[in-house]
């Protein structure tokens, strides 16, 4: 059961045990087929032809439910899949950050190593050294599931891919990577709407309990 499902079951419930209140506007349970009808219109994701683009479009809406590179439990330890939109791209590249500060580079099973630390936790900054070259990295997006760094300076002016994109190797591994940023699109829309569900149901909760307290 979806969260956006479980969330207006209860609110349903919360209006349906007001219906004898038929003097009091608020409460009336036409105000929860309004709200359904409007969270069950399903957002789409708007089109675009490089995954750049996509991740433009999308990492300002989902921005503000990722964590921060100082929590490293979200990715430490993990296996990290490449995600990149080139058509001639078949490699399977494991990238893994590993609590003593080592950076494996899988590349269909041949391991490179190298270093990675985080510049300073405040400013999601990422250093990562390999082959005697050292790049510093912003964070752009991070969850359970995404991680999705920018290397720091205008690359796009160089000719070079904006975002470095990875995602969950056990959670990613057969997406393609449009079907990457679906899905990372999806789980935010389900979340977000959740969220906003619930605040509905919370201020209904308490216009519920002022009309209990007249009577």
């Amino acid at each position: 059961m979806s969260n956006n499902y479980l969330a207006i079951n209860v609110l349903n419930v919360i209006l349906e045990k007001n219906r004898r209140f038929d003097n009091t506007e608020i409460m009336q349970p036409k105000i929860f087929d309004t709200i359904t009808s409007a969270f069950e219109r399903k957002e789409e994701l708007a089109y675009f032809d490089k995954l750049d683009d996509y991740l433009d479009h999308l990492l300002p809406q989902v921005r503000p439910w990722g964590e921060d590179l100082r929590e490293l439990e979200f990715y430490v330890g993990e296996s990290w899949l490449e995600v990149r939109d080139d058509d001639n791209f078949n490699d399977i590249i494991l990238h893994v950050f590993q609590e003593n500060g080592d950076y494996l580079v899988s590349t269909n099973g041949t391991v490179k190593k190298g270093k990675w630390q985080l510049l300073n936790k405040d400013e999601n900054k990422m250093l990562i050294e390999m082959g005697g070259a050292s790049d510093l990295y912003e964070l752009a997006f991070l969850d359970n599931n995404y991680l999705i760094l920018k290397k720091h300076g205008n690359q796009l002016r160089l000719g070079k891919k904006k975002y470095f994109v990875m995602g969950k190797e056990s959670e990613i591994y057969d997406l393609v990577w449009r079907e990457y940023v679906e899905k990372m699109f999806e789980e935010y829309r389900q979340g977000s709407t959740a969220y906003i569900i619930m605040g509905i149901i919370f201020l209904v909760a308490v216009g519920l309990a002022v009309v209990l307290s007249v009577f």
